[in-house]
C-alpha cells in the first residue's frame, strides 16, 4: 500500500486503509502519518447484524472522509 500511496500522481492528499475481521475482543484502530499520507488500519465484526457491520463499514470511512476534509 506504501508503493500504491507514494507512487500516486493525485493532487489531494489520499490515505490507506487497511481493513481486515475482527477476530476477538475490541476493534482495532491504528493510526499511522508517514512523511506524506496517512495509513489506517480497522477490523470489523462480521458476527454482527448487517445494519451493525454496515455501520462499522460507514464509521471507518466517515473518520476517513472528515480528515481529508481537514487536511485540505
Amino acid at each position: 500500500m506504501q508503493a500504491y500511496l507514494e507512487h500516486s500522481e493525485s493532487a489531494v492528499p489520499i490515505e490507506g486503509l487497511l481493513l481486515f475481521p475482527q477476530v476477538s475482543g475490541l476493534p482495532l484502530r491504528l493510526d499511522y502519518q508517514l512523511p506524506r499520507h496517512r495509513i489506517r488500519v480497522g477490523t470489523v465484526n462480521l458476527d454482527q447484524a448487517w445494519p451493525a457491520i454496515h455501520n462499522d463499514l460507514l464509521e471507518l470511512v466517515g473518520a476517513a472522509a472528515a480528515s481529508t476534509e481537514i487536511a485540505a
